[in-house]
């Protein structure tokens, strides 16, 4: 069944934009006034993508959740100036676009935590919302109409109790009819009351507009003075910012790092996080810095402009990576060889060799399979050999 409200299609999810194209259609979308608000978040961090889970669950109806990387959230920002979404934080941009939004920082969404950001959403989506759609009119004027056909028929009760002389009859009509008008009462009750309370909260915000009003001027006035000196554009360098990984920990703030920068040119499934997770590496800023490397390697070789691959091996050596597309050992083990992610199944033989030479509880390895349909790595394995765990 499709939920809309007006013409927007309402669910518990949430769109990931990922591409330039996406991002292009989001501009557009943004200079719309006939929208929904949204809630534009930078997925940088574990925390950022739980809030995107939390918001599109429950903010179902009230804003729609849009995420980003840095990539499209830098490219709407070039477009938009009005709309710059923190690094690795979220934003909520109004349906018209010089009112002034609700921001927090990437440092925001990990203290607060979900819970707290949709709350701290919920207080200014809610009136907004109660005053842009008030009461169901489409049910009130189903139940009106509902509620005169019932007199009319009432009524004739009565008549024909009347007409025939039958005096319980015309009791028993009477009582229905008596009813239905305490009903009816109850109804014009109930809605003087929905605007009684229409009222007083419409008071309640006109007695805080003013401060608000001058508020956003000054606001104005320093984006506009902004906007006149030239756009700013986000100087952030996205590769500078990737988490170092941590021996026997939680892998997921690099690789999510990662995935952002990568443009999800890259992605680690939850096999590569635990996998990284049980052992004790002996040099993980080696093993970050080979990452960091791959990851880039993925954006040039999914980007738009790849030039002549020839054997996949020698094009990643020219970008300092030592990989091998065969291993004799994992391709006769039934149990190493594949692996599912998202209702597919990869190759797990392809690896890149970060470390030789070491002991064998110190060679490390980065399984993984192109996805080219999908035009991106899977990584499905940050560890040591595959067949020494």
């Amino acid at each position: 069944m499709d939920v809309l409200i007006g013409t927007q299609r309402v669910d518990g999810s949430y769109l990931p934009i990922r591409t330039t194209g996406d991002a292009a259609l989001l501009i557009e979308s943004l200079r719309r006034s006939q929208r929904l608000p949204l809630v534009l978040i930078h997925l940088r961090s574990p925390e950022s993508w739980s809030l995107a889970r939390v918001l599109s669950a429950k903010l179902v109806g009230l804003a729609r959740v849009i995420t980003l990387n840095h990539a499209t959230s830098r490219q709407i920002f070039g477009s938009v100036p009005a709309v710059n979404v923190p690094f690795g934080g979220a934003m909520l941009v109004w349906s018209d676009l010089e009112a002034r939004g609700l921001s927090f920082t990437g440092e925001d969404v990990v203290e607060l935590g979900a819970e707290e950001v949709r709350a701290r959403l919920m207080g200014r989506l809610a009136a907004i919302s109660a005053l842009a759609r008030g009461i169901d009119e489409g049910w009130r004027s189903a139940r009106t109409e509902a509620r005169a056909e019932a007199r009319v028929a009432a009524e004739e009760r009565v008549r024909l109790a009347t007409e025939s002389d039958d005096r319980s009859g015309e009791i028993v009509a009477l009582r229905s009819q008596v009813g239905g008008l305490q009903d009816d009462l109850l109804v014009w009750q109930t809605m003087a009351e929905e605007s009684e309370e229409r009222r007083i909260e419409a008071e309640s915000l006109a007695s805080s507009a003013e401060d608000e009003r001058r508020n956003s001027d000054y606001w104005r006035e320093q984006y506009e003075g902004q906007v006149k000196g030239g756009v700013v554009e986000d100087v952030v360098d996205v590769w500078e910012c990737i988490p170092t990984l941590l021996s026997r920990s939680d892998p997921a703030q690099t690789f999510r790092a990662l995935e952002d920068a990568a443009q999800d040119r890259i992605v680690f499934t939850e096999a590569a996080q635990r996998s990284w997770k049980n052992i004790s590496y002996p040099d993980p800023e080696d093993m970050t810095d080979k990452l960091t490397m791959f990851a880039k390697a993925a954006v040039d070789l999914y980007g738009t402009d790849t030039g002549t691959i020839g054997h996949l091996d020698d094009w990643f050596a020219q970008r300092g990576l030592k990989v091998a597309i065969s291993d004799q050992a994992i391709s006769r083990s039934p149990k190493l060889r594949t692996f599912q992610f998202e209702g597919r199944e990869y190759s797990q033989i392809p690896h890149v060799k970060v470390r030789d030479g070491v002991k064998p509880n110190e060679v490390g390895r980065i399984h993984f399979d192109l996805d080219k349909e999908n035009q991106r790595i899977v990584v499905n394995h940050v560890a040591v050999k595959l067949h020494s765990i």
